[in-house]
């Protein structure tokens, strides 16, 4: 059997099929690090050192670059609206032309179109001041970030979570804390 990693609020993971890997990025109490699970073992990656600390990101596999897409999240006393890839060996920081506001938002991935879709979240622009909401919705095209608009649009909340319906086509918002 293989030790479980420890339990931190924040973490986030996706599931890597082309390497048939769970992805975890979390804090193992000395610092933010990436562990990957095969099925029977956790292994720890050395490579995560790259990556700024941060917490409540969105982690997806696309389909298309066939790689982890990590973005944005919460760091100690801002949000973060950078974007990186995780190939299983290596990090790498890409430079879309446009970026969603710095947070924490709720995502998922659209495998029948192959776009992720980010909507409704939080930032943190002071300490402990969870009170900024962020009421935009992104679409990840494999290089770029671009505003999606729609209507009805649902109220601002953080902490809900997406997933794609492809039975339904349709991705499902549930949850959150309003912003009331």
């Amino acid at each position: 059997t293989s030790t479980l990693p420890g339990s931190s609020a924040g973490d986030s993971m996706a599931y890597d099929p082309v390497r048939q890997r769970m992805v975890l990025l979390t804090n193992d109490g000395t610092g933010h690090c990436i562990k990957e699970y095969d099925g029977t073992d956790w292994v720890t990656s050395t490579a995560v050192h790259q990556l700024p600390d941060r917490t409540e990101c969105v982690m997806f596999f696309d389909e298309v670059l066939q790689k982890i897409i990590i973005f944005g999240g919460l760091a100690t006393y801002s949000g973060l609206n950078d974007t990186w890839t995780w190939d299983g060996n290596s990090l790498v920081q890409l430079s879309p032309t446009h970026q969603p506001t710095p947070g924490s938002y709720a995502g998922t991935y659209n495998t029948d179109q192959n776009y992720c879709l980010i909507t409704q979240g939080y930032s943190v622009e002071t300490h402990h001041d969870f009170t900024h909401f962020i009421s935009e919705t992104w679409k990840w095209d494999g290089s770029d970030w671009l505003s999606v608009s729609s209507s009805p649009r649902p109220e601002p909340r953080y902490g809900s979570c997406m997933c794609w319906d492809s039975h339904r086509d349709a991705i499902v918002l549930y949850g959150g804390i309003q912003s009331d």
